[in-house]
């Protein structure tokens, strides 16, 4: 296949040209490399590229796989991958040795997706723009003078530049649906529970992080979460899946949903005019499908303010303590940013008491919103 037609095919058309005998996944594998090289030097998403190894893995990929041949991405945080580093963008981590794969992983690879390589991210995924000193900034392939967000900003970049159709994402408190709108894909944070942390953590951010991918259709994140959702051994919190198949729902005769839409932050910020004008554009559209569409407000108590902030401090704090057990010393002046020798400090700084005071104002009032269909800038 030629570049142009794979860069304008999503993840469900190409596994649909494989299982039609169409199109090899090795053929996919070759125009999304020839795509990575073309377009990450201006841009930066992509900062491991496998070619050899996604080739061989196409080779032998199954045909039949619900989502066979198509080219994957992966955040280079939150997950691992048993042939590479994950080195959280970090100079600290530099030299870390491969882990077996986390679970999410284990599961892109039997849907028959062929994992081409790892994005950038801010160190830690610690930011909302994806500019590391060890890799430098990823820049918005719709504008290079502007930022592609983050933390899942090499992700969002990568989709919206047609380097692959799907990539690996994560989400504490805005990392997928930040760079998802800065670059104009889809990124959804899904319920916590839903998609697998594991097996390195039961949970990650007292439960708030969860694992997901950004895409240019709607229809790629359905199908993924096919092939991820379910419960994983041990983990703590488990959501069921609401319908059968996700992708398979998009198709299927309209609902007429109830949805409120919230265009403020929980203290009453309000956004900016022209971001404003787009949520209400886009909420006459909904009214215009069929939808009730309802304007609502966060409680006051859904502001957590500045305390929920531990829960990924605490995050650099353990990986940064793991990381010392390994090698037998902490971090070296200049191995790790001054955003995360903040929150170091402040991971030292506090105690198991803070936390648990966090937990209530940062966890248990956003649980009483869960199961209401919601729409938010």
């Amino acid at each position: 296949m030629n570049l142009a037609q794979y860069m304008a095919s999503d993840a469900v058309a190409l596994a649909g040209h494989v299982r039609s005998g169409e199109l090899s996944p090795v053929e996919i594998a070759e125009a999304a490399i020839e795509a990575i090289e073309l377009l990450n030097p201006a841009i930066n998403a992509v900062t491991l590229i496998d070619a050899e190894r996604a080739l061989a893995a196409a080779g032998n990929c199954d045909a039949k796989a619900a989502l066979a041949g198509v080219p994957f991405l992966v955040k280079d945080t939150g997950v691992y991958v048993r042939e590479w580093p994950t080195t959280h963008a970090s100079l600290y981590f530099r030299d870390a040795a491969p882990k077996p794969d986390s679970e999410i992983v284990r599961r892109w690879r039997t849907a028959g997706l062929t994992l081409l390589g790892k994005t950038n991210t801010p160190e830690f995924a610690n930011d909302f723009v994806t500019e590391p000193v060890v890799h430098g900034p990823t820049l918005n392939p719709w504008d290079l003078s502007v930022t592609a967000g983050g933390s899942s900003g090499g992700a969002a970049a990568a989709v919206a530049s047609g380097m692959v159709p799907v990539a690996h994402g994560s989400d504490i408190g805005g990392s997928i649906r930040v760079p998802a709108a800065c670059c104009g894909v889809f990124g959804m944070k899904p319920s916590r529970g839903l998609n697998p942390v594991g097996p390195y953590r039961d949970q990650v951010g007292a439960g708030l992080f969860v694992e997901n991918v950004l895409s240019r259709t709607v229809r790629d994140t359905a199908a993924m979460l096919d092939i991820t959702v379910g419960p994983e051994p041990g983990a703590p919190c488990f959501v069921s899946r609401s319908v059968p198949s996700y992708l398979d729902w998009l198709s299927s005769p309209a609902e007429r949903m109830r949805i409120a839409c919230v265009a403020h932050r929980p203290d009453g910020t309000p956004v900016a005019a022209e971001i404003g004008e787009k949520f209400r554009q886009a909420m006459l559209l909904l009214e215009e499908m069929g939808h009730e569409v309802i304007q609502a407000r966060f409680p006051p108590e859904a502001d957590g303010g500045a305390e929920w902030s531990i829960f990924w401090m605490s995050e650099v704090g353990l990986l940064v303590d793991e990381r010392a057990n390994d090698i037998g010393r902490m971090p070296l002046p200049g191995e790790i940013e001054a955003l995360s020798l903040h929150a170091l400090d402040r991971f030292r700084r506090s105690s198991a008491a803070d936390y648990l005071k966090a937990q209530p104002d940062s966890i248990g009032h956003r649980w009483r919103w869960q199961g209401r269909s919601t729409a938010s800038t």
